[in-house]
């Protein structure tokens, strides 16, 4: 499943307009660093993404579970 996905992420990023690419391959090309900001964006939305989905709703504090019935 990932693996058809990448491709296609790949494949489109390969039609998106000169400025919003971020597969820049020439350290001399002007989007170079706008690139890098673009994958600087993705890194963070993907931690952040893992961050949320990996906690583990059993390690809540009491509080916010409310209480339990005796």
């Amino acid at each position: 499943m990932a693996g058809p996905a990448l491709a296609g992420l790949a494949i489109t990023a390969l039609y998106l307009p000169q400025k919003w690419t971020p597969l820049v391959a020439d350290p001399l090309d002007p989007n170079w660093g706008h690139a890098h900001v673009l994958w600087r964006g993705a890194l963070a939305v993907g931690l952040a993404v893992f961050i949320l989905v990996s906690r583990d709703p059993w390690h809540r504090p009491v509080l916010a579970r409310g209480r339990r019935a005796s």
